[in-house]
Order: structure tokens, then sequence, then C-alpha cells
């Protein structure tokens, strides 16, 4: 159906007052999403009342009042089952929360539990990657992402895991389970919305890797504390998934403290947390895994970092400092180029 231009602009106008009403919801300081929708609702009426009168059912202006009515209409039903699904603290993430939180949230208070549970996250995101080192031979197609030199075969995967879970035993899990035991965490019944945990996430990453930052440029410039704290890491020139927590007792500690400081300071509801610990795990395995993959988050994103830019440090041993994030290596002048390409050449 073909509108004047009148009829186009009226249009627009309800377009308009249907976008502000929907950032009005997204405003909505009730805790009630009910209250916020019938609220919605109510003003959402005023919409239909020019299109509902006596002037609107007479002439050319009937099929755009039609139009308008249908599309409104539409329009106002799927953006409340939106909102509410995006913004409502008891949509999407609730049912998960649920899950979690049924008689579970013991296992959430146990100090014990989180420790292996890091632990243990790290080694199954890993073990893509080990696959693929391990049965090299038979993958081809895998040598086009290699950028490290140096193939890991399973025996020094099989060493680095034993190495990593004799300081976790040692010394990891016994000091973060007396932090975790001391410090009070609230589990609240009702999840927050995906908004509100995306949000918290993303506040979290950049808070940790600014921290870290600032950590791992500091253990650089200070020898003593490279030699102590930071040298074991750097044994790995080449770097594979694993190796991420390949480091001193003292420096994954530091790095576990980092990321509870992290959470504490944003605020985070658990479950923000808990995702937060997981993509934080994530990104460090794929800053360590030595592939370039064309689905790597730093290929989508420009702003991380990826597998090439913490490669570049390992191997000049200098620069390239922020973990994830791009923007604090450019703004202190310690962006290293990426002296390695594709197939893993210098």
């Amino acid at each position: 159906m073909r509108l004047t231009n009148r009829e186009t602009l009226s249009f627009k106008l309800v377009k308009l007052r249907l976008w502000e009403e929907s950032i009005s919801f997204h405003r909505c300081g009730s805790r009630s999403n009910s209250h916020c929708l019938s609220q919605s609702c109510v003003r959402m009426k005023v919409i239909f009342k020019p299109f509902a009168s006596k002037d609107c059912t007479s002439g050319g202006h009937q099929r755009c009042c039609s139009f308008i009515r249908g599309y409104v209409e539409t329009t106002v039903t799927r953006m409340t089952v939106l909102f509410s699904l995006i913004f409502g603290g008891d949509a999407l993430l609730q049912w998960i929360w649920d899950f979690i939180y049924a008689e579970r949230h013991v296992l959430l208070r146990s100090p014990h539990i989180s420790v292996c549970a890091a632990f243990s996250t790290h080694l199954i995101f890993s073990v893509p990657f080990m696959l693929l080192d391990v049965f090299s031979p038979h993958v081809g197609w895998r040598h086009k992402y290699r950028i490290c030199r140096e193939v890991v075969g399973f025996h020094q995967w099989f060493r680095c895991a034993t190495r990593i879970l004799w300081k976790y035993m040692v010394g990891v899990l016994p000091l973060t389970a007396l932090f975790l035991s001391v410090r009070r965490t609230h589990f609240p019944e009702r999840a927050p919305s995906c908004f509100h945990a995306f949000r918290e996430c993303v506040s979290c990453m950049l808070i940790f890797d600014t921290l870290f930052f600032f950590c791992h440029y500091t253990i650089h410039k200070i020898p003593w504390l490279y030699h102590n704290v930071h040298h074991i890491h750097h044994l790995n020139r080449d770097t594979f998934a694993l190796a991420a927590q390949d480091a001193s007792i003292s420096e994954l500690l530091s790095l576990q403290t980092l990321a509870f400081i992290s959470a504490m300071l944003v605020g985070c509801h658990p479950f923000s947390e808990i995702l937060f610990h997981l993509v934080n795990t994530w990104m460090a395995v794929e800053d360590h895994c030595g592939y370039d993959f064309p689905w790597s988050l730093h290929r989508l994103l420009p702003c991380f970092g990826g597998a090439p830019h913490h490669l570049a440090h390992h191997q000049q041993f200098k620069g390239n400092f922020a973990p994830y994030f791009r923007h604090w290596d450019y703004i202190f002048g310690t962006s290293l180029p990426i002296l390695v390409n594709e197939r893993g050449h210098r």
C-alpha cells in the first residue's frame, strides 16, 4: 500500500513515539516488570487516540489509519515481549539462576568448589586446542592458523597440567579458600536481566584489564619482581592454551585477587560474577592458544588483542602488557607490532 507524504510523516511520528516509549520503559525505576509494562501500555493508548477519531474514519485517511493502527498494535506487542525478555529480571536468565540457586547455593558458597571449578573450567576450555596440537599430523588445515613456531606435544601438555595442579593444591586452593570463607556473598532469588548481566560483565573485564595492565607493566620494570613472580610464565615462549596458568603460585594468587577485586568494585550479582569468571578464563585461554582463527574474538572486535597480540609479548618480553583490550598499550606507547605471519614464521 502506497502512502502520501502526509501519511508517511504521520507514520514516522508514530515510530518515533514508539521508540520514545521503549526508552521510557527501559528507564522505568519500578522493581516490578508488570508495573512498568502496565504504565507503558497506558501511555501507548495516547498513540491510538488520533487514529480512533471521527476525522480518521473519513476520506483518504482511512487506509492510513488502519495501516498505522495495525503497525502500532504489532509493534506494541513485539516491543512488550522483547523488552520484558531483555530487561526483565525474571525472563531469560531466571530459569538458569533457579537451577543454580535451588539447593545449590551451598556449593556456590563453598570456597573449595569455587577454586576447583576455576581449574576445571580452564582445563575444559583448553581441551579443543590440545586436540589440535596432539593430532596435528592428521589435521592439515590447522597449520594455516597456527602462529607459533613449535608444535606442542602431549607430553608438554601433560607436564604443564601437572605443574598447574600441584600449584593449585599447594598454594592457590588453601589461600583462596581462606579468602572466600571470609568474604560474604549475598545470593538473591531474582536473576539479573540480560542487559544488567552483560553490563556488569563488561565492566568487570574493563576493570580487570586496567588493573592487570598496571601490575604487569610494573612487574616487567622491576627485575626482582620479574624473576621471582613472573619469570616462570615466560618460560613458554611459544604459547599454548594451558600455559595461561603456567605461572608461579604468587602470580596465580594475584590473578585471582584482581578478578575478585574487579567483581567487588562493580558490585556484581552472583550470576554476573560467574559469567565474568567464565569469560575471563576463556579469554586467557584464547590469548595463549597459539592460533589465529577467522572467528576469534579479536577478528570480530578489533578492540581486543587476541593470540597474536599476546604472542608478541611472549616473544619480545616487552610491550603488549594488557591481557585483552588494546587501548592501554596505545595510550602508554607499549603496543608491539606483530612479528609472526599466519603460518608462524618470523
